[in-house]
């Protein structure tokens, strides 16, 4: 197969030192040319993807601008009883519409199940739909989960999206959604570098990581065997009264498990923490000749290695 150029513009600089972006100087695809994006295209569309989740959230958390003497412009956060911006919210449920919509369209190109797309409402998918089909129009006030996984659904199949040629159009609604969204409700979305731990496939240390908006949600749930809560344990000293031979009184001790319990006398049932979503995680390299991701298991050995070293030398 022939290597593949990047569908998208990309910016230099004429003899007249004017900056353009166009399609004069075309770019060989990423991932050794079956990629349809380059390498710099295809960082930034897993950056955008990975951070929605924190896009959505913080447009659901801004509030409707001061008026009065002078007209408060900048974002505000969610402190007080001022009422939550209903652009900021319509803004938060078109991002995640448009991402629901390509993640059924991707689904369906690459033949896999959709993702969960539970705790969003959803509305007839054009006016002149016959067919009763739907598209998600936005998310329910529990349904930030359900951002999270899609996202992570995306994050996990970028690289086989960026084999087709509507990757253009995917990332380009994207990439201008954003841009839009952040010059009305600006904030911080710069990566954090990842110091002193080396990309795996350039050996630089220039990995950055994208934090995810929220940490992973877990809920406690009772531990059993064969369909029956387990009983927590605990190991006690038990003493006894011994009469001596001689008719002299001691004592003795010995060790016993015993059902723990609580002060009302009911017992400590054994828990286990269970995963109910984790917002995904993007860890990549920041070098233009790299652009190399680390998944979540590489990346956590690789920041156990690190502590491991930072201890040695301590």
């Amino acid at each position: 197969m022939a290597d593949r150029n990047c569908l998208l513009p990309h910016r230099h600089t004429l003899d007249n030192g004017n900056v353009v972006w166009d399609y004069t100087e075309p770019r060989r695809g990423a991932n050794d040319g079956t990629s349809y994006l380059c390498h710099g295209h295809l960082a930034r569309l897993r950056e955008i993807v990975a951070t929605t989740p924190k896009a959505v959230a913080w447009m659901r958390e801004q509030l409707e601008p001061v008026k009065g003497d002078f007209e408060k412009t900048a974002p505000m956060k969610a402190a007080s009883k001022l009422p939550i911006s209903a652009a900021a919210v319509d803004a938060a449920d078109e991002t995640l519409g448009l991402l629901c919509s390509w993640a059924e369209y991707t689904a369906e190109s690459i033949g896999q199940p959709a993702p969960d797309m539970s705790n969003t409402w959803k509305v007839l998918a054009s006016a002149d739909s016959t067919d009763g089909e739907m598209r998600v129009q936005g998310m329910r006030s529990d349904g930030i989960a359900t951002v999270d996984s899609v996202s992570r659904w995306m994050l996990e199949r970028i690289d086989v999206i960026a084999t087709h040629d509507w990757v253009e159009d995917f990332t380009s609604e994207l990439c201008d959604q954003r841009a839009t969204n952040l010059a009305r409700w600006p904030y911080e979305e710069r990566p954090k570098p990842a110091k002193g731990i080396e990309c795996p496939e350039c050996g630089h240390t220039t990995l950055v990581v994208f934090t995810p908006a929220f940490a992973p949600k877990y809920s406690t749930e009772p531990l059993l065997k064969n369909g029956k809560p387990v009983e927590v344990t605990e190991t006690v000293n038990v003493y006894e009264r011994v009469i001596n031979s001689d008719g002299s009184v001691s004592r003795s001790s010995k060790l016993v498990e015993r059902t723990k319990r609580y002060a009302d006398g009911s017992p400590v049932l054994a828990t286990v923490q269970r995963l109910n979503y984790a917002p995904p995680l993007l860890v990549q390299c920041r070098d233009s000749s790299c652009r190399a991701t680390v998944s979540d298991a590489e990346w956590g050995r690789l920041v156990r290695q690190s502590n491991d070293k930072m201890k040695r030398r301590a």
